[in-house]
């Protein structure tokens, strides 16, 4: 077909000195020389298809068994494509959350420790508020004077 088209153009083409340019696109009237003869050409092919398959069942039973094993086979191919993208997605969605969750859970760890602080800081100051208005003292001394103190540092 293409051979032919070559043929053609260049017999239309313009004969000189110069180089022969080829056109990139055939005139409108080869294309529907090409045309008619694809459709003749695949009309002969399908009558021959036709008769093989006639003469010879067998064959074209395989043929036709190898088609749908491989049709199968591109479609489970493209089913584990589809899967292998999905696992790729839900793997980064994982990732991302257990991320968010470790954020998550230092910023909880972080609050509950200044919450904590805050607690034990308002409890020491209600005990110093409490031992000043019973004007008692939070340490108490365990001697009464300097004296026992020495005395109990030399033994």
């Amino acid at each position: 077909e293409q051979q032919g088209w070559r043929v053609e153009v260049e017999a239309l083409l313009p004969r000189g000195s110069g180089p022969a340019v080829q056109s990139s696109t055939p005139p409108r009237h080869l294309d529907e020389v090409n045309e008619e003869a694809f459709q003749q050409q695949r009309k002969r092919r399908f009558l021959a298809d036709v008769r093989k398959a006639a003469v010879r069942p067998e064959e074209s039973l395989a043929t036709e068994s190898q088609q749908q094993w491989a049709l199968r086979a591109a479609t489970q191919q493209a089913e584990v494509e589809a899967l292998r993208l999905q696992l790729e997605e839900v793997a980064r969605e994982k990732l991302r959350l257990q991320q968010d969750l470790a954020t998550v859970t230092q910023e909880r760890d972080e609050w509950k420790g200044t919450a904590l602080k805050m607690q034990l800081n308002r409890e020491f100051k209600a005990t110093v508020e409490n031992l000043d208005a019973a004007e008692s003292r939070f340490l108490q001394n365990a001697t009464t004077g300097v004296a026992a103190d020495f005395e109990r540092s030399l033994r």
